[in-house]
């Protein structure tokens, strides 16, 4: 049965297990993906978080992409920024990040873009359900292949920045993804970095990875 309240203004997300499934997850994926074939496009790059249900929650919307005949560019365990960096930077026709954000480790759910990064509006988030709804959905046999935005997001980002000291930086990635990527970037702009919590842990057991909850960033601002 899908929860219509999954659809959301900005994204797809909920209870995992309660509101959303594989199940959902390929429906989702196959009406992404045709809304995307129907504007004219046959790629789109696919990520996810590190919390414990995105890698078969990933899974099912890729097999959903595929079945409405659009190919998948598999870029991994990724930030949603970097999600949107290789989708522009390769000139997809989409991309979508299997990501609960900042959320408790319970809920998951996917962000989806356009090409250019440009996100799904409130309107074409619902015209998601409806094609589902419907079962006005697309059918063929997408590929996949699996592609790593990591040199490209590092040498871009590197290139637009330049230090004139070596400053010394505290980061907190809360065991999210963002331990993954942020620190070898910041060393190679030339920073000192002093590393808390960057080891990838998609149960979150020392907290969330989300910085506007004052409790989450005590660690940190013991560290500075």
């Amino acid at each position: 049965m899908l929860n219509p309240h999954v659809f959301r203004a900005y994204d797809v997300r909920g209870l995992v297990g309660q509101d959303i499934n594989p199940g959902v997850f390929r429906q989702v994926g196959r009406a992404y993906a045709t809304l995307i074939r129907r504007d004219g496009g046959r790629r789109v790059a696919v990520g996810q978080d590190n919390r414990v249900s995105s890698a078969a929650l990933k899974a099912a919307f890729v097999e959903g992409v595929r079945a409405a005949g659009v190919d998948v560019v598999d870029v991994g365990l990724v930030t949603t920024p970097i999600l949107y960096f290789a989708t522009a930077h390769w000139r997809l026709d989409g991309g979508a990040n299997i990501t609960g954000s900042h959320n408790p480790v319970e809920y998951n759910g996917v962000k989806m873009v356009h090409r250019s990064a440009a996100p799904l509006t409130e309107d074409e988030i619902q015209t998601l359900r409806k094609l589902i709804e419907r079962g006005d959905l697309e059918s063929g046999q997408g590929a996949r292949e699996t592609r790593s935005p990591r040199d490209d997001y590092f040498d871009t980002v590197s290139r637009l920045i330049r230090l004139d000291r070596r400053p010394r930086v505290v980061v907190d990635a809360g065991n999210g993804v963002a331990g993954l990527y942020a620190p070898e970037l910041l060393r190679r702009v030339g920073c000192e970095v002093v590393e808390l919590y960057c080891e990838s842990d998609g149960s979150f057991p020392n907290h969330l990875p989300d910085p506007e909850d004052p409790a989450n960033v005590v660690d940190l601002q013991a560290k500075v």
